[in-house]
């Protein structure tokens, strides 16, 4: 907002500033929502405790390292400056927004695109989605990828006018850097960042590194005249990339004895999945690696791993693998992975992560030494965790990657509600939650009074709003909730309460279920807006920017809209990625695509005012 102030841009600066405001409001009654997920939400939060307590992620079990570690160190740099989680996100997601526009004013673009563009991406109803404030990945990585897109613009315009660029180029690589130690899959984003630095070297007004100290735009430099510095540019993503990856590596190496990041794409676990892929069976299913009759085959044929594989849990109809994918007699892929891991590092009773990874490596030598010797029909070839595409998955390819399209196109928005009256946490997991996320609406002493004994049930309402107040009460021996009184809570406030000036009824706002629906309907009715709204937006960019780019209608001297292009490109890329793993992983959740909606959001107005315009 203060870039648009400083530029004289006034007419701007105080709607944005409202809108602001409003939509702060909006989300300001919404907090986090605590799920014990322990390869989720509790694995990020209980790794970011322990590195602010400890430096380290806290004692290792099977799911440490199931999930890179950017998360959890983002969550502890917020807890470090004192900041609420869902305060931040929101102002966080405002300034990267405020940051791709303040490019595009400099670009001269429409005031009203501009406003049209902010109001869109403000309000956009993937920031009410209840997955928008659970303590998982995506808020941020969709935040980054804004500053990743933000960053190209300020470099291209920085790039017209021969400026020094140190603070955009800065940006650029932190936001990048970030996203690749907060998901895997943003791995892919080498794919968006290097082509567009080499664009910047080799274009009509290429980057160059006078000193290393000062990089400069020059004009009219042809590509004779680039000289090996300037390709350091584009390397640099390179090194980030190998730098903070050796350097997390080298904590984990200190801290638990491996140089691994994620045992699921570096380690044993990998190879060992992959082994297991090679056995023949004369059934397939794509989403299902560790069948049931790989199971059968591996502890007929190995009974030294038979003790593992019988900890495995059953398939059966009650699971969530068959309610989400109707299949029941077997477990898929997303949950049968992490429960390999588990099996091994219970049956082999690992101490450490070394122990895990020699364990898993004997799993997978002794399956290896079976198919090697003919003992166990195996194949040749080799497999990841992913499989490589076949022909016989391309339809099952098209399907899934339709259904991410209908998921970015026509987006079912969950909406986050009043905090809960009581969260399935125990009340010790609860506290770290509220501890991390600077959040009070968790409330110990109505957890426990739930929790933590059958006698919950016989106490009245009165008397646990009474505790509730009076923390003090709630733990007296002789009036607290484990007192040998009937109504110890009554009981305290006739002998000693009133006396005290204490309050026995029950007070109109103390209750946190009050009465929200008038909050929940304008987000309602703001999420109805955009279910009309996103279609006709995404299809009308699409159309428009692939019957602009065939007529060669676009504008040379408009340099943003390449950018705008190659992002349409990537997200293009990315889809058919998520598709491939959609095909062997099942269906995915919609909070991965928030970033490819807000980006769709954010350069939808420009491009469909540019080509209307052209």
């Amino acid at each position: 907002m203060f870039w648009l102030k400083n530029q004289g841009n006034h007419l701007l600066f105080f709607p944005f500033f409202f809108l602001a405001l409003v939509k702060l409001f909006l989300v300001s009654n919404d907090s986090v929502l605590m799920l014990y997920a322990p390869l989720d939400d509790s694995l990020y939060v209980n790794r970011a405790y322990n590195f602010l307590l400890n430096f380290n992620f806290g004692e290792y079990d099977s799911h440490l390292l199931s999930k890179l570690p950017g998360f959890s160190l983002f969550l502890a740099f917020i807890r470090s400056l004192g900041l609420p989680y869902t305060f931040f996100i929101n102002i966080f997601y405002m300034i990267a927004g405020i940051y791709f526009i303040a490019g595009l004013n400099k670009f001269g673009i429409n005031k009203a695109i501009l406003f049209i563009t902010f109001v869109l991406y403000l309000f956009n109803p993937i920031t009410f989605d209840q997955e928008w404030f659970r303590l998982v990945r995506e808020p941020l990585a969709t935040i980054l990828f804004v500053l990743i897109l933000g960053s190209f613009i300020h470099l291209l315009n920085q790039k017209n006018k021969k400026n020094i660029f140190s603070v955009h180029y800065f940006i650029l690589f932190v936001a990048f850097s970030f996203s690749i130690i907060n998901r895997e899959e943003d791995i892919l984003l080498l794919f968006l960042v290097i082509p567009f630095l080499f664009y910047l070297c080799l274009g009509p007004s290429g980057l160059r590194i006078k000193t290393f100290k000062k990089i400069n735009f020059v004009k009219d430099n042809p590509l004779s005249k680039v000289r090996y510095k300037n390709f350091l540019i584009v390397l640099i993503p390179f090194l980030i990339y190998f730098l903070l990856t050796f350097s997390l590596k080298s904590f984990i190496f200190f801290n638990y004895g491996s140089f691994i990041l994620n045992d699921f794409n570096s380690g044993e676990f990998p190879k060992l999945i992959g082994t297991i892929k090679r056995i023949e069976t004369p059934k397939q299913n794509r989403y299902v690696t560790l069948s049931q009759e790989r199971i059968k085959v591996i502890s007929k044929n190995i009974p030294e791993l038979k003790n593992i594989f019988d900890l495995l849990p059953k398939p059966n109809k009650d699971s969530y693998s068959c309610k989400r994918f109707n299949l029941c007699s077997e477990i898929t892929d997303g949950w049968s992975f992490f429960w390999l891991k588990d099996a091994i590092f219970r049956s082999e009773n690992n101490k450490s992560l070394v122990d895990a990874q020699i364990s898993i490596k004997r799993v997978r030598e002794l399956i290896e030494k079976k198919c090697n010797n003919k003992e166990i029909s195996c194949s040749n070839k080799r497999y990841g965790l992913i499989s490589p595409f076949q022909y016989i998955w391309f339809k099952p390819f098209i399907f899934e990657t339709l259904n991410i399209l209908d998921s970015i196109f026509f987006p079912k928005i969950y909406l986050a509600g009043h905090p809960r009256t009581k969260f399935e946490l125990d009340d010790t997991q609860g506290k770290v939650f509220q501890y991390l996320a600077m959040t009070n609406n968790y409330d110990s002493f109505r957890q426990k009074s739930f929790s933590t004994s059958d006698r919950s049930q016989d106490i009245d309402t009165q008397s646990l709003h009474y505790w509730l107040k009076y923390p003090d009460v709630f733990e007296s021996d002789k009036y607290g909730f484990r007192s040998e009184l009937k109504n110890g809570a009554l009981q305290h406030y006739l002998d000693i309460g009133q006396n005290e000036g204490r309050v026995w009824e029950i007070e109109e706002n103390f209750s946190i279920n009050n009465d929200i629906s008038n909050y929940l309907d304008v987000k309602k009715n703001i999420t109805n807006i955009y279910s009309l709204l996103f279609p006709l937006l995404f299809f009308s960019t699409i159309g428009l920017s692939l019957f602009s780019f065939y007529n060669n209608l676009l504008d040379k001297r408009k340099e943003y809209m390449r950018v705008f292009y190659l992002f349409l490109s990537f997200i293009f890329f990315k889809i058919i990625i998520l598709g491939h793993i959609s095909t062997f992983m099942g269906f995915l959740d919609f909070r991965l695509f928030f970033s490819i909606v807000t980006v769709l959001i954010l350069i939808s107005p420009t491009l469909i005012y540019k080509s209307i315009k052209i």
